[in-house]
């Protein structure tokens, strides 16, 4: 009988022990690859996906007798286009863009209708995703930025100078710089992608690779400072330079961050390029280094939807292209926009 208790005991041990296991299994969870992997997916392909957003901003104001501010009417009118289509289909993934953004201001003291924003951009971007290792790959682009409208100087009064190389070349209340469509600037790469974070709240790529620029601006002109009294005669000046067009390669890098958040209310794009030209078409006297021709372009831009058809965006740009002009061309927008997409967009499930 002793024998037999003491096997009683020990049956009855283990079978605590092994409910005691199961009741841990059950609390704990259960580590599922099959999960994980599905959370870690990339998003499934959307095929041809093509969208079309027209859009119109206003903005009015008026003011009298107000401190600091001219009497008058204060205007802000605009229009935008943004169109394109995707093409996702397992390793491929090709993205193509127009966006048009005019706009034109409308205030005392020229009170006439000035542009203030003329932007064209015409992008397309290929990616093949390596099946083995589906965030890096070779990747080819092409870029087309330039603007529809002529540029022009306008100012409060007709006596106004405009000089170029200490000579006055013209007199008046405006002077064109630029022609429609110029400059013109055409971008072309070709190297590889890394896309480490690829989902709809956010998606982050590198890219390095082989660049080239064309700019092609002979006969068009650029501000180089403010208005001054050089004489000390109340006329005003203002100097001017030429520009010329020309042919750019070299080694070329990006980021780009971009994404959609708070129940996709909220579009963000952020990116930074930068292109080294170790071959570059000269002029005469022209001894820079390629380092100190490097090319920047920088950028943001920040929607947030306060309707199905109304948003509020903000956009920032500065660029710095040395062999055209030397400064940085900065440009801040803030719009508030009206806009319709007749074809909408598909998002893939986060």
């Amino acid at each position: 009988m002793g024998a037999f208790h003491r096997k009683t005991a020990v049956w009855i041990a283990v079978g605590a022990a092994l409910a005691g296991a199961s009741r841990t299994m059950a609390q704990e969870p259960k580590y599922v690859p099959e999960a994980e992997e599905a959370a870690l997916a990339p998003p499934p392909d959307m095929g041809f996906n093509p969208w079309v957003t027209i859009g119109a901003n206003v903005s009015f104001g008026h003011n009298r007798s107000v401190v600091g501010k001219a009497d008058g009417q204060n205007w802000t009118l605009g229009g935008s286009l943004d169109t394109g289509f995707d093409y996702q289909v397992g390793s491929h993934d090709w993205r193509n863009r127009l966006q048009v953004l005019e706009t034109f201001t409308y205030g005392p003291p020229i009170d006439e209708f000035v542009k203030s924003a003329d932007q064209v951009t015409l992008g397309s971007d290929y990616y093949y995703k390596i099946p083995a290792v589906p965030w890096l790959g070779p990747f080819a682009r092409f870029l087309l930025d330039t603007s529809l409208f002529p540029g022009e100087d306008v100012q409060v009064t007709y006596d106004t100078q405009w000089s170029k190389d200490g000579r006055v070349i013209r007199t008046g209340k405006r002077i064109q710089l630029t022609d429609p469509f110029l400059p013109l600037t055409l971008k072309e790469a070709v190297g590889l992608f890394a896309r480490p974070l690829s989902r709809p709240v956010v998606e982050w790529e590198f890219r390095a690779g082989f660049g080239s620029v064309q700019v092609f601006a002979d006969g068009q002109m650029a501000l180089t400072g403010a208005l001054t009294d050089v004489d000390g005669d109340g006329v005003q000046e203002r100097e001017v330079q030429d520009l010329h067009s020309y042919v750019q390669a070299g080694t070329e890098v990006a980021m780009t961050l971009q994404g959609k958040v708070v129940g996709d209310r909220v579009g963000y794009l952020a990116f930074a390029e930068a292109m080294t030209p170790f071959l570059r078409q000269k002029r005469t006297g022209d001894d820079r280094g390629a380092f100190r021709m490097t090319n920047v372009n920088l950028g943001v831009q920040v929607s947030f939807g306060l309707t199905s058809w109304a948003s509020l965006d903000y956009q920032f740009r500065a660029v710095r292209q040395p062999q055209l002009i030397e400064a940085f061309q900065i440009q801040n927008l803030l719009l508030l926009t009206f806009k319709h997409s007749p074809v909408a967009k598909r998002t893939p499930p986060d």
